[in-house]
């Protein structure tokens, strides 16, 4: 069984209809844990705020869980920081966790230090969704865009990279850059698809559309999806295929249960 680890805060949004759980490690760990994955999650926050059950966790305690206000005007989604959890570093990886196949860098909040790096092992694939190093964050303030300050440092160890093209001014542009240093880099659009870059060059994957009443976590398990499909050897314009079945089948709403596995991801890619 392939091993995944992944390192992220875990999120309370604040919603009109009230809180909800969210996060990048959430919903990856999730839709990980449905294609078949022993996954491992390492976050901070409350202890008791961690209810993943299929999903092995350490938990650095914090006072606080990292919090955002989420508003949505005009399909736009606005984010402010209310609360932040603890850093996340190398030394809270537990020792016996470091053998995992695919490790996973989520960030939601610029919470994972670049001593991360220093736990992955050089056999390991390492994919990297890094929107949470792409926010300038002040707390009560409204989220922006802000610069990815060590990206070239991740890069160049990283297999691949997934993020949106909300996340980062001139995302294209960047995305292929970065596929110039060797990895495979991936920008998402939600219903528009995704576009897939290799030593620069783009190829464009058509989205699989369905009445998805929430987008919510979506493009984290497309993200976990094309980690294990590009792992497993499969070429990167198949697994973002692959990829963007799962986050068709993803659920639409916080429940933990319900992600696709491979069989239903395949026969949803075999139905067109």
């Amino acid at each position: 069984m392939t091993s995944y680890l992944i390192a992220g805060h875990l999120a309370e949004d604040v919603t009109v209809d009230g809180r909800r759980p969210g996060g990048t490690a959430r919903y990856a760990a999730m839709a990980a844990a449905g294609l078949g994955c022993r996954v491992r999650l390492v976050t901070a926050g409350p202890q008791a705020g961690v209810s993943l059950p299929p999903v092995e966790a350490q938990v650095v305690p914090s006072p606080c869980a990292t919090t955002f206000d989420i508003s949505w005007a005009d399909g736009r989604r606005d984010l402010r920081l209310l609360a932040r959890a603890s850093e996340l570093h190398d030394h809270d990886i537990p020792i016996s966790w470091r053998d995992s196949d695919i490790w996973h860098l989520g960030p939601i909040a610029g919470e994972l230090d670049v001593d991360m790096l220093d736990a992955v092992p050089e056999e390991a694939f390492l994919g990297i969704t890094p929107q949470g190093w792409m926010r300038s964050l002040r707390l009560g303030e409204v989220v922006r865009p802000a610069p990815w300050l060590a990206a070239d440092r991740f890069v160049d160890r990283a297999q691949a990279v997934v993020f949106s093209e909300e996340d980062l001014q001139a995302a294209g542009s960047c995305a292929a850059r970065w596929s110039s240093r060797g990895c495979v880099v991936v920008v998402t659009a939600g219903r528009s698809g995704s576009t897939v870059y290799q030593a620069g060059r783009a190829a464009h994957v058509d989205a699989f559309v369905r009445s998805r009443l929430d987008p919510v976590g979506a493009g984290d398990a497309y993200a976990a999806a094309f980690f294990i499909r590009l792992r497993q050897g499969e070429d990167p314009v198949r697994a973002a295929r692959f990829a963007s079945a799962a986050a068709a089948l993803a659920p639409t709403d916080t429940d933990d249960q319900g992600f696709p596995s491979v069989s239903e991801v395949l026969r949803l890619l075999g139905s067109e």
